[in-house]
């Protein structure tokens, strides 16, 4: 090997190993940044990164804060924490992610103010529009807002003496103001809803064992093919009830459509269920008592829906889970609602697979007639 390949493997090897070392170097500083960041702030005074401290000496609610300013000059400060991602300009607009955001009496925010899985509190004055997504507004007594007061997915309080120059607009998800009484009345409409799924379920499974069992088994094997035949039934419905209306004949069968297809889909939903149930408390389909797979599969549905209901009072990042727990069992709801009445279609409404039965208790290997026992073994 010559000397200037010699050199080149060196300089090759070198330039490697400092390459390694640097990554070393800055993923350990970047795990140390993302283990300490609290909150990022975006204002006048620059970037502002919001750390926790490792001295004894700050309270909880205090926090490290770095930042670099239009210059470019790094300062540190001491302050306290107000939200994961805040926009303050200098009172020119106030933005609040994940956080409540609150005007002080006394106190004016020439620009907006803005919540986004936040409320709005408003005690002093807004020049701009108040916003508040997925959070409530409440303005106080003598507050006053130049532009327009808007809540998405929350409740807009407005009170005596609180002025509001634009419109207001509230738009939502429940018909009264969202607080402790609408959770009561949301948590007592999905317990009503689940005891009546129960009921009806005990109905299908004490009328109609057999073909609940096969059903389920239907939806079991052929998920996929349920699931299909199940969005299509939608579409084939409706076409059917337009072609029996076109005959006078037909028009008697076209009204009594619709509520046999909800029966089917109810029915099947419960099939369904029964599955997921079985799955839940270790069961095999056909196998003991209907009822306890039932209860465990719209129990679950059931605990999503509450629970993502009692969270959605709360502020900050448990608005977001709420949703995302009440949009998960919909889409629960709705998938089992699908792939049972694709499988009570596919399975002719109970009545296939015809190999499959249903046995009131466990499977227990029948004890050997006393005739054909084995003969004792001979002793020597």
């Amino acid at each position: 090997m010559s000397v200037s390949s010699s050199s080149r493997v060196r300089r090759l090897t070198t330039g490697l190993v400092l390459l390694a070392l640097s990554l070393v170097l800055v993923s350990q500083a970047f795990a140390r940044t993302v283990e300490r960041v609290k909150r990022v702030s975006v204002g006048s005074r620059g970037v502002v990164i919001e750390r926790e401290s490792d001295s004894d000496s700050l309270d909880n609610d205090s926090l490290d804060r770095d930042s670099l300013d239009s210059s470019g000059t790094f300062h540190t400060r001491i302050g306290r924490h107000h939200g994961w991602i805040e926009v303050d300009d200098d009172h020119d607009a106030l933005v609040r992610v994940f956080s409540d955001a609150h005007v002080p009496a006394g106190e004016t925010v020439s620009g907006d103010v803005v919540a986004v899985f936040g409320s709005v509190d408003v005690e002093g004055k807004v020049d701009g529009d108040v916003v508040a997504v997925l959070g409530s507004v409440h303005l106080s007594p003598g507050a006053s807002v130049g532009g327009d007061a808007v809540s998405i997915g929350g409740a807009l309080e407005q009170e005596d003496g609180a002025d509001v120059g634009g419109e207001t607009v509230s738009v939502g998800f429940m018909p009264s103001t969202w607080g402790v009484p609408a959770v009561s009345l949301t948590l007592s409409a999905v317990v009503a809803g689940w005891l009546a799924a129960i009921v009806t379920g005990w109905l299908l499974v004490t009328l109609f064992p057999v073909r609940t069992v096969r059903v389920a088994t239907m939806a079991s094997r052929r998920t996929s093919a349920s699931l299909l035949v199940g969005l299509l039934s939608i579409p084939m419905v409706v076409a059917a009830a337009f072609l029996l209306l076109v005959t006078v004949v037909g028009i008697p069968l076209a009204l009594l459509l619709p509520p046999a297809y909800f029966l089917l889909c109810f029915a099947g939903q419960l099939a369904a269920t029964y599955v997921l149930g079985c799955k839940l408390t270790g069961r095999r389909l056909g196998v003991g008592g209907l009822m306890m797979p039932i209860f465990a599969g719209t129990l679950l549905v059931a605990a999503l829906f509450g629970l993502g209901a009692a969270m959605f009072v709360a502020p900050g990042i448990a608005r977001p889970m709420a949703l995302f727990l009440v949009a998960l069992a919909g889409l629960m709801t709705l998938g089992l609602t699908a792939i049972g009445t694709g499988a009570f279609l596919l399975s002719k409404l109970g009545a296939e697979p015809h190999e499959v039965s249903w046995s009131p208790g466990p499977l227990v290997p029948p004890a050997p007639s006393p005739d054909l026992a084995p003969p004792p073994a001979a002793t020597a």
